[in-house]
C-alpha cells in the first residue's frame, strides 16, 4: 500500500467514526431533556381590583365558563403567600417581594459530602440551591439572609467554604449544551476512582459520560409495594398448552389473569 493509499484510508476512517459517533450513537440512549422544545412551568400572578366584585366571585366565574376550567384561589396569611418554592411577602406600601419558601416540614437534609456519589452531583447541589436564591429572592437583604441559611445547612452535610467557592462556576450555554448533546451520551454506574478515568477517556471522543449510584441503601431497603403477583396482573399475555395435540394457544387479557375462566 502506497502512502497516499494509507492516508485515504485514515481519512475514510476518521468520517466514518465522526458519522458514527454523530448519528448511531445517540440513537442508543436517546435523552428527551434538552432534545426536544417544551413549554416551562409558569405560575401566573393577578392583582385584581375592583370594588363592586366579591372577593371570591371571579373564580367563580371563570369555573363557569367551561367544564374543563377549575382555578384555585389561595389568600394571604400575614401578608404573605407561597407559590411553589416562591414566597410572595407584600410591603406596607403594597408592593410585593420574593424569597425562597421551604415547607413547615422541611428537613433541610440534602447529599452528604462524603456520599458515594460522583464530584459533579455533590457540587451540584450547591450550585442548585444557589442558582435558587439568585433568581428568586428579589432583594439584597432576601438574598442574603438565604445565601447565610444555605451555609449553615451545607456546613451541617459536611460542606467547606473551599467547596461551595469551587462550585461557583459558570452556568454553560444553552446552544453549548445542545451541541454536546448531539455528540452521544452514555450511563455508567458510579465507581470511586474508576469512573472519573474512564469518563476522562470516553469524553476525548465528544462522548458525554453520565453517572448513576447503584445499589443505594434506599434501593435495598425501601419497598413501598409488595409484588403484585402473577396472576393477580391485568393486561398479561398467556399460552396454554394443549392436552390432546402440540398446539399452544396465546391470548391476552385485559383483566385480572385470576379471572379468566377455563
Amino acid at each position: 500500500m502506497s502512502r497516499s493509499q494509507w492516508k485515504h484510508v485514515q481519512v475514510l476512517a476518521e468520517q466514518f467514526w465522526r458519522q458514527w459517533r454523530k448519528e448511531f450513537l445517540p440513537l442508543l440512549q436517546a435523552r428527551k431533556k434538552w432534545n426536544q422544545e417544551s413549554r416551562n412551568l409558569e405560575a401566573v400572578y393577578v392583582l385584581m381590583k375592583d370594588e363592586q366584585e366579591a372577593r371570591n366571585d371571579w373564580s367563580l366565574n371563570f369555573n363557569n365558563c367551561h367544564p374543563s376550567i377549575k382555578f384555585t384561589m389561595e389568600e394571604m396569611h400575614a401578608d404573605k403567600i407561597p407559590v411553589l418554592d416562591t414566597l410572595i411577602i407584600r410591603r406596607d406600601n403594597g408592593s410585593l417581594t420574593f424569597s425562597v419558601y421551604r415547607k413547615p416540614t422541611h428537613t433541610d437534609q440534602y447529599l452528604k459530602y462524603d456520599s458515594h456519589q460522583s464530584l459533579e452531583h455533590i457540587l451540584g447541589v450547591i450550585r442548585t440551591l444557589t442558582h435558587r436564591a439568585n433568581t428568586i429572592c428579589s432583594t439584597d437583604d432576601r438574598l442574603e439572609q438565604e445565601i447565610d441559611h444555605l451555609k449553615q445547612v451545607l456546613r451541617t452535610s459536611g460542606y467547606s467554604k473551599k467547596n461551595q467557592h469551587s462550585s461557583k462556576k459558570k452556568t454553560p450555554n444553552p446552544s453549548t449544551i445542545r451541541e454536546h448533546l448531539a455528540q452521544g451520551h452514555i450511563t455508567s454506574p458510579y465507581v470511586g476512582g474508576v469512573s472519573e478515568s474512564i469518563a476522562r477517556k470516553i469524553r476525548k471522543l465528544d462522548v458525554m459520560v453520565h453517572t448513576k449510584p447503584v445499589n443505594t441503601i434506599r434501593s435495598m431497603l425501601v419497598a413501598p409495594k409488595d409484588k403484585t403477583n402473577t396472576l393477580e396482573k391485568s393486561g398479561a399475555i398467556y399460552h396454554i398448552q394443549c392436552a390432546d395435540c402440540p398446539a399452544t394457544y396465546v391470548g391476552e387479557i385485559k383483566r385480572e389473569l385470576s379471572g379468566r375462566g377455563p
